[in-house]
């Protein structure tokens, strides 16, 4: 937020400096009003898409990326491939970050789960051939989960997934034993139906906008 304001601040100096610029032209106040021509207003208007333009870009905390694709939402998020925890701390750790872990939907999980494979090669190859999450860290976690609702499983965004759809790695079962959803590794990342206090996934944080 303080780097919108400082970009806010910095735009309106800058405005107030052609303004200023302009009235120091003329040796004496003018006795009419400046008028505003074409040009100056096309270029006004320039600033003001470019100023919208670098907010859209920097909205997202550090280390967080921002998701506009026109579908799907627009929200900022991030990956902690590093972050091998059950689903309530990682719940937690993106709770502390401003936002929660990812509610998914049909229209972006393809790009989130070619995302997910980049991001875990990325870590894999940070760490080495000898990392220690290479075999039990393989996946990331969603915020769906099916408590009281057995096999319907449903986002923090109030999203229900269907248990038939293209985006699961099987239909889901009745599997008490299984709560919580995460984007499984071993399967192309895929949603599958997961032991909720396993420590074998990251976060897959998001801050809606």
């Amino acid at each position: 937020m303080a780097s919108r304001r400082t970009l806010i601040a910095s735009s309106t100096l800058c405005l107030l400096l052609i303004i200023e610029s302009s009235a120091a032209s003329y040796p004496k106040p003018p006795k009419h009003p400046i008028k505003i021509t074409a040009k100056s207003a096309s270029q006004l208007l320039n600033l003001i898409l470019l100023v919208e333009n670098r907010l859209k870009t920097t909205a997202c905390p550090q280390n967080y990326n921002l998701y506009d694709k026109g579908i799907g939402g627009r929200f900022c998020y991030r990956f902690v491939a590093d972050f091998c925890r059950n689903q309530s701390a990682a719940q937690k750790y993106c709770q502390n970050q401003g936002g929660n872990l990812i509610s998914l939907n049909e229209s972006n999980f393809e790009f989130f789960r070619l995302r997910a494979a980049e991001e875990r090669d990325f870590s894999d190859q940070q760490k080495g051939t000898h990392g220690p999450n290479l075999q039990t860290c393989r996946h990331f976690w969603t915020s769906a989960s099916d408590y009281g609702r057995e096999t319907r499983f449903r986002f923090i965004s109030g999203l229900e997934i269907d248990p038939n759809s293209a985006v699961w790695v099987e239909p889901v079962v009745f599997n008490t034993g299984k709560n919580c959803v995460v984007m499984d590794g071993n399967n192309q990342y895929l949603l599958t139906d997961f032991n909720c206090a396993l420590q074998m996934a990251s976060p897959l944080c998001q801050i809606f906008l």
